[in-house]
């Protein structure tokens, strides 16, 4: 009797096939556009695309932190911190501005003082920056509260101003939260109402119109 075996199993692969990745989740509807620039580094925007976060570089010619939020609409976020002996001019002021897609919020310590946000007096820089907003159509969005505490001298001043473009400015509001969390600046919050809603540019389409109506 002839006993037949099964033949032996084929050997395993050297090496197993990559598991297949999971599909892509869907793009986030919030959009975060992050850089640190270098001191008068100054390139055109430009912009890629990942599956998740899309995002994009801008680089401006001062030292400061770029985001942008797309809900509905982009928004570009500015955050930035303005030494208090840096000189500053109406036509510096101009030079940042002007590189900021609309709309934009800003938000920086300006270290600079007017009654026009709830400070106590007015310096310098705080005219300075008094006339550039009213000139340019921005909007400070500070309700008055004060945003420092001077530990040394036990005092109090309203430094830190979030600075918004004409068109979102009613759509946005500001406070300072009471609770200091172990700084010296008071935690900043502002909202965006849920009714923001981009401008449309409407136009005729001529291909569809009736000329033999006219």
């Amino acid at each position: 009797m002839i006993l037949l075996q099964p033949p032996p199993p084929p050997p395993p692969p050297l090496l197993s096939p990559p598991p297949t990745p999971p599909p892509p989740p869907p793009p986030s509807p919030f959009c975060f556009f992050c850089r640190v620039a270098s001191p008068w580094a100054r390139r055109p925007f430009s912009s890629e695309t990942e599956p998740v976060v899309r995002k994009s570089f801008l680089t401006l010619a001062c030292m400061l932190q770029l985001s942008q939020l797309a809900w509905k609409k982009t928004l570009t976020v500015c955050s930035l911190y303005l030494p208090p002996n840096s000189p500053v001019s109406k036509l510096s002021l101009a030079e940042l501005f002007e590189q900021l897609p609309k709309p934009f919020l800003v938000l920086r310590d300006f270290n600079a003082h007017s009654p026009a946000w709830g400070d106590f007096r007015r310096d310098g820089r705080g005219r300075v920056f008094e006339e550039f907003t009213a000139e340019n159509d921005l909007i400070i969005l500070n309700s008055g509260e004060q945003t420092f505490v001077h530990l040394a001298y036990h005092s109090t001043s309203a430094i830190d101003l979030a600075v918004a473009s004409f068109s979102i400015a009613a759509e946005c509001s500001w406070a300072a939260h009471s609770d200091k969390c172990g700084s010296d600046h008071f935690p900043i919050f502002l909202t965006l109402s849920s009714n923001f809603s981009s401008n449309v540019n409407t136009s005729f389409n001529f291909l569809k119109a009736d000329w033999n109506r006219f």
